[in-house]
């Protein structure tokens, strides 16, 4: 077993929302995946509210927990792969840490993180 930093858990977040979603330019550092897991609806005012849009856009509102189960399963799998533990032990390594919100006011390492910085 690996064990993983917040850092890592910001990236396999990303990577998951990419599963899904398109970033058009994310607004915070895990590309609003505690955003979505936290949304009573992901419809397109969600989407454009967020920057973030689905890759398939015949979904609908009521697809909103189907789209987070596909999400979290992303993450889950991701854990899997990266720190080879059960999927119980993943779920609970993804819940750890909010990571919407950057830690001392520093994001973690990505992209596009020079967008969301003070200057």
């Amino acid at each position: 077993m690996k064990m993983l930093n917040r850092n890592s858990v910001v990236i396999i977040k990303r990577f998951a929302v990419k599963t899904l979603f398109w970033p058009a330019c994310p607004l915070d550092d895990d590309h609003c995946f505690d955003r979505i897991m936290r949304a009573d609806v992901i419809d397109m005012a969600f989407q454009d509210r967020h920057a973030l849009y689905l890759h398939r856009a015949d979904r609908n509102n009521s697809d909103t927990q189907r789209i987070k189960n596909s999400l979290r399963k992303a993450a889950i799998q991701l854990v899997i792969l990266v720190a080879d533990v059960t999927p119980e032990v993943a779920e609970t390594i993804l819940n750890k840490w909010d990571t919407s919100e950057p830690v001392n006011g520093e994001y973690a390492q990505g992209s596009y993180d020079y967008l969301l910085r003070k200057q």
